[in-house]
């Protein structure tokens, strides 16, 4: 039998909370819709070819899996395909992706170690000057 699962103190979710709103206040107002970066608007293109009937790898040259594109295509036509609500899901999937790392190191360290790391990854993960926050490299 399982023992039974102590609930996570209160510090835990007061962090985690205000990770999330560091992340996202800093990741909005800094980065993520302030320029646009040299690769924005490839997968969209790709998705528009696949959607137009061709085929990757044989009718035009595609560098990854077709799991990306299709992702793309699919957004495009459950939202209005805008280049704004690509960006807006890239924040809360980084958000998640943030978390993520926060719940794994809260587990094995102490709380605010943690939360320090966590900041400091997220802030690094997306220092490049390139940075997109929806890439295949962060879904796939």
């Amino acid at each position: 039998m399982r023992a039974p699962s102590t609930p996570a103190p209160r510090g835990v979710w007061l962090l985690g909370g205000l990770l999330i709103a560091v992340v996202l206040w800093g990741y909005l107002r800094l980065t993520a819709f302030q320029y646009a970066v040299v690769q924005e608007g490839w997968f969209q293109y790709y998705a528009v070819l696949m959607q137009r009937g061709l085929m990757p790898y044989r009718d035009f040259y595609l560098f990854v899996q077709p799991v990306y594109p299709l992702l793309i295509a699919l957004g495009e036509r459950l939202s209005d395909g805008s280049l704004g609500t690509f960006r807006l899901y890239g924040v809360v999937e980084r958000i998640v992706l943030v978390l993520m790392v926060y719940a794994f190191l809260a587990r094995r360290h102490g709380v605010l170690d943690a939360f320090a790391a966590s900041l400091l990854a997220a802030f690094l993960y997306s220092a490049f000057n390139v940075d997109l926050p929806y890439s295949y490299y962060h879904t796939n």
